[in-house]
């Protein structure tokens, strides 16, 4: 198989974990998407926002499935979305202010804690 055909297969694999793992997680793919990024030679920064455009409408889609089925109502999220959209733009005017070594630091930081939270509850 060509290197290109084995490039293309591995990034449709961790498109569907990553989709896989927002829905199961809420938005936990770009867990997913920053190391694999990293890995293909992306800095830290491109990753982290390549990986946001990839969440973005894998979560619109979690979001539209969990509400059609009734799993949830969008008043359920309308506390946190002006919120979070502050804090995404904060983000974005933060990322080209910070060097990639910090975000690695803060990435594997959110890690970290991410993991031991979900290990002890």
């Amino acid at each position: 198989m060509k290197t290109k055909s084995k490039k293309k297969i591995k990034r449709m694999l961790v498109g569907f974990a990553g989709g896989m793992l927002s829905a199961l997680c809420g938005a936990g793919g770009g867990l997913v998407f920053v190391p694999y990024l990293k890995s293909e030679g992306k800095n830290q920064n491109d990753a982290g926002r390549v990986a946001v455009a990839c969440v973005l409408p894998i979560s619109a889609v979690c979001a539209a499935a969990y509400i059609f089925k009734g799993y949830l109502t969008l008043s359920d999220g309308l506390l946190f979305i002006p919120f979070g959209l502050l804090g995404a733009a904060a983000g974005v005017a933060a990322i080209n202010r910070l060097a990639p070594s910090w975000l690695r630091i803060i990435f594997g930081g959110f890690m970290i804690y991410a993991g031991v939270r979900f290990l002890i509850r």
